[in-house]
């Protein structure tokens, strides 16, 4: 039950993916050449936990290109995030 009493509805994994959506930047560039954000906060969960692609968004597997920390301050306290990125494609393919 709710705080009033009402009963209130489990969260779903349906809804926490709408809710997470990731926003990525468009960008013609490869996702391992492509800017970084200029702030933590513009970074959704998972992108600051490293598990995925700071460009696209995309979830990360073998080959994970570091990209260097992305950095924000909540008040006094700093906040920083090591992002990585999809691996360049493969030559002739």
């Amino acid at each position: 039950m709710g705080p009033t009493g009402t009963y209130r509805r489990p969260t779903t994994l349906d809804d926490h993916r709408e809710r997470t959506t990731v926003e990525t930047r468009e960008s013609t560039a490869a996702c391992h050449k492509a800017p970084l954000p200029d702030d933590f906060w513009d970074l959704s969960a998972e992108q600051a936990l490293g598990r995925a692609c700071v460009a696209c968004g995309k979830a990360l597997g073998v080959g994970a290109v570091y990209r260097g920390p992305v950095l924000g301050r909540d008040g006094g306290m700093l906040l920083d995030a090591d992002v990585y990125a999809c691996p360049p494609p493969a030559d002739g393919r």
